[in-house]
């Protein structure tokens, strides 16, 4: 059977038709799809690196943390639980002459190789013994950190201040078997 010169355009036609409707809808998406898919991957292996790098370098920074826990001496303090911290604060609060009419731990931050320990106070002092309390909290508590402070003076005496304040103790990680 002869093919004739018409039916072999219309087969041509065709078959070139057929090809770009599936290279339009089926492979077009396909490819886009693989592109993506290893941009991506690209990028996750680009953080999984970085992950690895700080893991690699946690034993160095350990290093250097301990190091920097010798050097500062007495100042140093070694926070295992929320309730060091308070027991902290309330000790500097007693030496400065501030009143403090609450105290509340806040939820504990785990941050990787360290933790943070937060504590909301209200207190009230006057400004000198405020001044005081809040230079001991940043100098001999260690790593402790005024984060917010809120004062306002009490409307019956000017001079006493009431204060809100939350502090942020930093404390290593307990020390036990990896998992």
């Amino acid at each position: 059977m002869a093919v004739t010169k018409r039916e072999r355009n219309l087969l041509v036609i065709t078959i070139t038709v057929i090809v770009l409707v599936v290279n339009f809808f089926v492979v077009r998406p396909l490819w886009r799809n693989w592109q993506s898919a290893g941009e991506k991957l690209e990028t996750q292996q680009r953080q999984l690196a970085v992950m690895k790098a700080t893991i690699d370098h946690e034993k160095q920074w350990q290093k250097q943390y301990d190091e920097l826990k010798q050097s500062l001496g007495q100042r140093t303090e070694s926070f295992q639980q929320s309730s060091d911290v308070g027991k902290k604060i309330l000790d500097v609060a007693k030496n400065s002459g501030v009143q403090i009419s609450s105290s509340r731990p806040m939820l504990e931050e785990d941050k990787g190789v360290y933790r943070v320990l937060p504590e909301q106070l209200a207190v009230e002092a006057t400004t000198d013994s405020l001044v005081r309390f809040l230079f001991a909290l940043q100098t001999a508590a260690g790593f402790v950190s005024v984060e917010q402070l809120q004062v306002t003076p009490r409307t019956e005496n000017q001079s006493i201040l009431r204060c809100d304040i939350q502090v942020r103790a930093l404390a290593a990680k307990p020390v036990g078997p990896k998992s």
